[in-house]
């Protein structure tokens, strides 16, 4: 997915946190010394919230967390496809070997199988690095689902109207950045959770696969 295509879905999903929208029941008490915490405020039209989304998912714990296991996983697909490369690779020496030994049909009837082989498990290694990119591309967005009620706790706290993505605020001096409060208070109301990509099939595509966007290569 590019990545103007995740902002702009990140930057969706953060439109929809406004004061029409009834929040779900509040899971967590803020702290009475959290300055946010003066007692509800009425909603302001003109008081606009910004969210670093990308800062959100890569500092809170669920966040880490999910990094942690994406990580884990693509080393392990990458290892994984070395290995079955190599194997490949003494298949193919092998069946080089006995082209003296077979006469013409017989070696084109193994190479044949060999090849379609070769492209099954190359088919098989392409979609699973697919899925894991589509799923990386689609955490910060499910993490935004599963916070909705802690930033809306937020709204209702600090009498904000609207959240928006910083990154799609170029200059805005009555903006009030919300990231670092939302970081402390996702890490306080999802402490034993982790992002739930198994939503990830839930969501639409936005535009085509980008593996590079992540800052690393695909899985090879």
């Amino acid at each position: 997915m590019p990545r103007a295509a995740r902002f702009a879905a990140l930057g969706l999903a953060l439109g929809l946190l406004a004061g029409g929208m009834t929040p779900a029941p509040a899971q967590t008490q803020a702290p009475a010394s959290d300055p946010a915490q003066a007692g509800d405020r009425q909603p302001d039209p003109t008081r606009i919230l910004v969210l670093d989304t990308e800062r959100l998912f890569v500092d809170s714990a669920p966040g880490r967390a999910f990094l942690e296991r994406y990580n884990s996983e693509r080393e392990a697909l990458i290892a994984s496809n070395r290995g079955v490369e190599e194997e490949l690779r003494q298949e193919e020496q092998e069946l080089t070997q006995k082209r003296l030994q077979l006469s013409p049909e017989a070696f084109r009837k193994l190479a044949d199988a060999f090849d379609e082989k070769v492209r099954e498990i190359r088919e098989q290694s392409e979609q699973a690095s697919r899925d894991l990119e589509r799923r990386r591309d689609q955490a910060p967005f499910l993490l935004l689902r599963q916070a909705e009620t802690v930033l809306f706790e937020i709204m209702r706290d600090t009498g904000g109207a609207v959240i928006l993505d910083a990154r799609q605020v170029l200059v805005r001096s009555d903006a009030v950045d919300i990231t670092e409060l939302a970081i402390a208070r996702v890490n306080e109301a999802m402490e034993s959770q982790t992002v739930d990509d198994g939503q990830a099939q839930e969501l639409p595509e936005a535009g085509g696969e980008d593996t590079q966007d992540t800052g690393q290569q695909p899985a090879e």
